[in-house]
């Protein structure tokens, strides 16, 4: 089963447990999660996902203008 995206496109809670864990996230994108937690919770907070979202490298498709 495939996380959703929330309205922003990143990651969802999909189990609903108010947390966005390695369990939330499609089996691909599982590789990234450890170095997306910066503080090793086991979640991920909404500082993360916005460093992450700001490190990543534009998508020719995605990110066009």
């Amino acid at each position: 089963m495939k996380a959703r995206r929330d309205a922003r496109g990143g990651p969802k809670d999909t189990n609903g447990d108010g947390k966005i864990t390695i369990q939330d996230l499609p089996e691909k994108r599982q590789k990234h999660f450890a170095k997306i937690d910066t503080n090793a919770n086991g979640e991920l907070d909404q500082a993360e996902l916005d460093a992450a979202r700001a490190a990543r490298k534009p998508h020719p498709e995605i990110d066009k203008q």
